[in-house]
């Protein structure tokens, strides 16, 4: 029994203490000293082992911290020097459990105090040989101690790795010199692709709670932790797409695809010897496109007949070289558009095809789907057909020199071309079609040699001459495919949209601030196997079939009105198309996401390289506390807050302090600017 003089040990804090008992009260509570010199309350109960070694509790308190240290010593040295594996040996045959004393008989015949309180740590801190039952201990059979030994060692080995990576990551967040070693580079590996997952998903990420637990550790702090460890590790840049990351469309193509796509070169060469294919390279097309568009998909040409025009618009022969449930067919399927980013683009199908076998390259044979429509003098449609046609474009021109050509007032086809294009949109917009310049913008990222981007924002000239005669050139081919498909109930794409809400005059205001409004009355297109009208076009069926290279639902389109033209007879059933028109959808709404969220990522590294810089904007809407304007040089829509006492209603003009921007979470603080603030 623990008495004043007593040497006990009892467990704080999970240590286990010597100290000297200088008094008990009468609830059975001893005043103690410990080994490290502290006086302390502990109950009886609480007691693991009573010594009988004392000292008298009036000893000077230095010489009992020394005393009970030396007891401390002597037990730790005892613990040290005892095998638990032969003490394991002598007893695992007897199946049974062991109390303390009995083991220490075993051990040491008459133990002393020092070698029980010895035995007892040794047990305590045991994971291999003994296992604790109640008061007693019992030795593990020889296979439990092998499957111990074994998870042991995976923990130990764990411990190791875990030591290594936390040395590593905290090395690697410093930039400072990493440690190496070849038998964890799987397990770098591992951790890297846990962090780059809470950098894509955050809390959603399966080892969310684990990789926040690590950064605590280590000390690794802020909400991006993550994207910057991977940005440090040299796997992602400073402008990733993480949002292509989570999306993960298919981004590369095999090296089987890529040369099944170097093999439809010899079915270039002799298709064009084919004498079924009408022979239009004796007129010199022409193509407008934008100067850094590789995909030309689309060229023009025109003959003048003896009363009237004869125009064709030629539309690169894609479906010529993909055929039906080929890999490269099924690819394009699955990728379903191209996806064009500011800083690159994710093709539908390889460059030699896009950019080579289809691509209307200027000054050489190329084959195409063509739409010849007849004019008559006063420029009315008097006919039209479609055909398999080879064309030689004798010209390429980006949107700047066909303005100028068209502009020069000197006659030529161009300038025909874009007479009747005129006539094409004032017969649109006599049926309805709501013709308003809602602005665009061109955003583009180049890299310089330091391999540091180069943003560009130009707006689109939408009633360009170039422009309008592009368009009203799509939109009519467009038109003939919907208006055929419509007549012959083939099965097909439509695309439509529904009635604005309210009529929008010819004649509307087309401030910005009267555009934001009209805007917000336009429905949203929609797309269906049952031709309806597009009140945007003022067309009643409108299929789209001009940019098979990067469109699948042009190449369906094309598939389509070859199969009819030549057979009586459609390619597709509904029944095929209804799942591949589902499918398409759902890869065209990605691919617009993408392109929105990336043009809007674009945008705002734009505007950081103009912080604090005043820009002009107009104010679109007013709301409670607050104005909706847009900055005008690059039709950039963002809140700004109001002025007090200062009314601003919409189409104020005024001038916007870029103060603060946040490109990865696509947002931006702009102050009004005051006149009296300009010095």
């Amino acid at each position: 029994m623990a008495s004043p003089g007593s040497l006990v040990e009892y467990f704080h804090n999970k240590k286990l203490l010597c100290a000297l008992c200088l008094s008990v009260d009468r609830k059975d509570q001893l005043q103690v000293r410990t080994e490290e010199n502290r006086e302390d309350k502990v109950a009886k109960t609480k007691l693991v082992l009573v010594s009988d070694e004392r000292l008298s509790p009036d000893t000077e308190q230095q010489a009992i911290v020394q005393w009970l240290k030396a007891a401390a010593q002597r037990r730790e040295q005892c613990c040290q020097d005892i095998s638990l594996q032969e003490l394991w040996e002598l007893t695992v045959e007897e199946g049974c459990a062991f109390s303390l004393n009995d083991l220490a008989g075993i051990q040491f015949s008459k133990p002393a105090s020092d070698q029980l309180s010895g035995l007892y740590r040794a047990l305590e801190r045991d994971k291999l040989w003994f296992v604790r039952k109640g008061q007693d201990y019992q030795p593990r059979s020889a296979e439990q101690v092998q499957e111990t030994r074994q998870r042991l060692q995976a923990e130990e080995e764990r411990g190791r790795e875990r030591e290594y990576l936390a040395r590593w990551l905290k090395a690697l967040w410093n930039e400072q010199s990493l440690p190496t070693d070849p038998a964890f580079e799987k397990s770098q590996s591992r951790y890297l692709n846990w962090i780059r997952e809470v950098a894509l998903h955050g809390a959603e990420a399966p080892r969310f709670k684990d990789i926040q637990a690590l950064f605590k550790e280590l000390e690794i702090g802020g909400k991006d932790a993550a994207f910057r460890l991977m940005l440090k590790a040299g796997l992602w840049g400073p402008d990733e797409f993480l949002q292509l990351h989570r999306c993960h469309p298919p981004i590369d193509f095999s090296l089987d695809l890529a040369a099944s796509a170097v093999d439809l070169r010899e079915r270039l060469h002799s298709e064009l010897n084919n004498p079924e294919r009408l022979d239009l390279t004796a007129l010199p097309a022409v193509t407008i496109d934008d100067p850094w568009t590789s995909e030309v998909d689309d060229g023009l040409t025109l003959e003048t007949l003896e009363d009237g025009y004869r125009v064709g618009i030629h539309i690169a022969d894609a479906s010529h070289f993909l055929d039906p449930g080929t890999p490269l067919d099924e690819e394009a399927l699955e990728r379903g558009t191209t996806i064009y980013l500011p800083e690159r683009k994710i093709r539908m199908v390889p460059d030699i095809l896009g950019d080579e076998l289809c691509s209307l390259i200027q000054g050489q044979e190329r084959l195409a789907f063509s739409f010849l429509v007849e004019f008559d003098s006063q420029m009315q449609v008097r006919s039209s057909r479609f055909a398999n046609t080879k064309i030689r474009v004798a010209q390429r021109l980006n949107y700047q020199e066909a303005d100028a050509l068209i502009g020069s007032g000197q006659p030529g086809d161009l300038q025909t071309l874009y007479q009747i294009a005129l006539a094409l949109l004032t017969r649109r917009q006599q049926a309805g079609a709501v013709t308003l310049p809602f602005g665009r913008v061109n955003i583009r990222v180049d890299y310089d040699q330091d391999n540091q981007p180069q943003i560009s924002i130009t707006r689109d000239q939408s009633e360009a001459p170039a422009q309008t005669l592009v368009s009203e050139m799509m939109i009519l081919a467009n038109g003939m495919s919907g208006a055929y498909f419509a007549e012959h109930s083939i099965p097909a794409l439509f695309r439509s949209q529904p009635e604005p809400e309210k009529p929008v005059p010819a004649d509307a205001d087309t401030s910005p601030e009267n555009l934001y409004k009209l805007r917000r009355l336009m429905k949203k297109g929609e797309v269906g196997m049952t031709p309806a009208r597009h009140w945007g076009l003022g067309i009643d069926a409108y299929s789209q079939s001009t940019s098979p290279i990067r469109r699948y639902v042009d190449l369906i389109a094309h598939r389509q009105l070859k199969s009819h033209l030549k057979t009586g007879q459609a390619m597709y059933t509904a029944e095929q198309l209804e799942p591949m028109m589902q499918r398409l959808e759902r890869t065209t709404h990605q691919a617009e996401q993408l392109e929105r969220e990336r043009k809007q990522y674009w945008t705002l590294r734009y505007l950081e390289q103009k912080r604090w810089a005043e820009l002009d904007a107009v104010v679109l809407q007013n709301m409670p506390d607050k104005h909706w304007v847009q900055i005008t040089s690059i039709l950039y829509e963002t809140d700004c807050p109001q002025v007090p006492r200062r009314p601003m209603p919409p189409g104020t003009r005024f001038k916007v302090r870029i103060e603060t921007v946040f490109p990865r979470e696509g947002s931006l603080r702009v102050t009004p600017v005051l006149e009296d603030d300009q010095d």
